[in-house]
């Protein structure tokens, strides 16, 4: 599978953590490795968002979430941020 981020996630990706950002890396490789969505969201232990057109999902990075859908073989990263204003935004960042 492939990997692409959305304008707004490489924008917010300047101002991660050192930490996260090496998790975030370990995300897109997981990725890289993986044949199908199914494959990719269960080993990430990706949970589903409710409540969105699409299908849209979130993994845990510590304090810190990244939202992303699958659109065939391409995992887009739609937005990363601290859980608080992930939350706050989503509505919006979604639409």
């Amino acid at each position: 599978m492939r990997i692409e981020y959305t304008k707004r996630a490489l924008r917010l990706h300047k101002h991660i953590p050192g930490e996260v950002k090496n998790r975030i890396r370990a995300f897109a490789e997981q990725v890289k490795r993986c044949t199908s969505a199914d494959e990719l969201i269960r080993l990430s232990r990706a949970e589903n968002l409710s409540g969105f057109k699409g299908s849209y999902w979130r993994v845990k990075v510590g304090t810190w979430r990244l939202i992303f859908s699958v659109e065939g073989d391409t995992v887009v990263v739609e937005y990363i941020g601290p859980r608080d204003m992930v939350y706050k935004r989503i509505r919006d960042i979604l639409r």
